[in-house]
């Protein structure tokens, strides 16, 4: 029995407690508020001005001074470091450099009287970096800015002649002490088809890739060089090209001035990619060159610098991974001639056994036909199948790029209205391919035997019915 009281004792003592507690958290939220509201952090306002109102700001560091002036361009103001000598700069980066001159923080006080301490302790005598602010009324602050605190969260600053100490977060400090190095602009554009003129891609070893738009009026891509004139394909261009460099970055900076690029692999790039924007869209026209391979803490790297440009960055070697893959035959129309109809007078299929010439006879605004094959009327219908399988025939594969020699085993000409005529010729590559010549270049693809075979077999049908 007394065990039984005790136990029930200290229950409702317990009970007690827990409701003593409950009541008390009842209150501490009434008389608080918000449970989840933390104090608001005190700081000490030091500037506080308009961006507008700043006439110029000079600073100095290690005996070398230079000026920060605003200027407003289509509304916004824009920050200029006079002393920049040609180097693109990040805008970004220089507004945050000059914004200790409209808006600065505190803190809190360091020591309220500096008169009995020893400066160069705090790193102010002499200081980092001492900033002048001019303003457009007149009136002007100084800046001096010292040393980290033991913990590396802030900085020691002073103002003016106030004989207090104050501690600004290293933030702040940071883009205080910017330098020409930590402000260059390292920005990309958005590689995308509506603003592009023309990409080119140079791998070590192998020819050129250039594709464009040459006509802006042109939907679909073509091929520059190395063969002028081939379609290509909007997707292969996209998965191949554009998609994966939206994850390129310019990464650090190794070397501010090269002077001497072989030391980075610049004499013999590994790669080149150039992208030229059609001219008023705004996008910046962009570069690239990519040096040397290296490693560093376990990760491939590779030395990057923008072709006008002195300076030397890294990058991570698996954001080009895309480029140095990239292959003529991944971005062609696998269509090997894809050429309109309304564009063709007449077509000649040439080969050891066999001759076929398929004559259009356009009337009117070229959208009828009155078609001949080897001068046989052909009904219009017939005649545009036949067509279609014609200019269907496909490039199979990518092989190393030859010259053929001697003579071709098939030879396929178009006879154009408005353009310089395409001929195709096909050589025996093996017992399945053929090796195929447009315009007389060298060869670097095959097509398949069975879609010759198949192109015959339908225009001998055709003539014997």
């Amino acid at each position: 029995m007394t065990k039984r009281v005790i136990s029930m004792c200290v229950v409702l003592a317990l009970i007690a407690g827990l409701a003593g507690v409950y009541f008390w958290q009842i209150q501490a939220r009434e008389g608080n508020g918000n449970e989840n509201e933390l104090p608001a952090l005190q700081t000490i306002s030091l500037i506080q001005r308009d961006q507008e109102e700043i006439r110029e700001i000079v600073v100095y560091r290690n005996d070398k001074r230079s000026t920060l002036r605003p200027s407003r361009i289509g509304g916004e103001i824009v920050w200029t470091l006079m002393e920049a000598g040609g180097h693109a700069l990040h805008p970004a980066r220089l507004q945050d450099k000059a914004r200790p001159g409209w808006v600065l923080t505190a803190l809190e006080v360091a020591h309220e009287d500096t008169a009995v301490l020893d400066l160069s302790e705090f790193g102010l005598s002499p200081p980092q970096i001492t900033m002048e602010i001019s303003y457009t009324d007149g009136t002007g602050h100084t800046l001096r800015l010292g040393g980290q605190t033991a913990d590396m969260q802030r900085h020691f600053l002073m103002i003016d002649d106030d004989s207090a100490m104050y501690l600004i977060s290293s933030l702040i400090a940071e883009r205080m002490l910017f330098g020409l190095e930590d402000m260059l602009d390292t920005r990309l554009p958005e590689f995308h088809f509506e603003a592009a003129y023309y990409i080119r891609i140079s791998q070590r070893g192998n020819p050129a890739i250039r594709i464009g738009w040459p006509d802006e009026a042109e939907i679909f891509p073509e091929m520059i060089e190395p063969y002028p004139g081939m379609d290509l394909d909007i997707q292969g261009i996209s998965d191949s090209i554009l998609s994966p460099l939206g994850a390129l970055q310019i990464g650090n900076l190794v070397e501010f001035h090269a002077e001497n690029p072989a030391d980075f692999g610049f004499d013999n790039p590994l790669l080149e990619f150039e992208f030229v924007s059609v001219p008023g869209h705004g996008l910046m026209d962009t570069f690239l060159v990519f040096g040397d391979i290296f490693e560093q803490d376990g990760i491939d790297y590779i030395y990057v610098r923008f072709a006008d440009r002195p300076h030397v960055f890294k990058t991570q070697l698996w954001q080009i991974d895309s480029l140095l893959d990239i292959h003529i035959f991944d971005i062609l129309q696998r269509f090997i001639a894809l050429i309109d109809i309304r564009d063709v007078e007449r077509v000649i299929i040439d080969s050891a056994e066999n001759s076929f010439e398929m004559v259009m006879n356009h009337s009117g605004d070229f959208s009828e036909l009155d078609p001949t094959i080897n001068d046989m009327p052909i009904e219009e219908r017939v005649f545009r199948i036949a067509y279609r399988t014609l200019i269907s025939t496909s490039a199979d594969a990518d092989i190393p790029l030859f010259a053929p020699e001697g003579e071709p085993a098939v030879t396929i000409t178009f006879y154009r209205i408005d353009n310089p005529d395409t001929e195709l010729r096909f050589f025996e590559f093996d017992v399945n391919f053929f090796a195929v010549s447009v315009d007389g270049e060298d060869a670097w693809f095959v097509s398949g035997r069975r879609q010759i075979d198949l192109l015959f077999s339908h225009l001998h049908e055709l003539l014997a019915d």
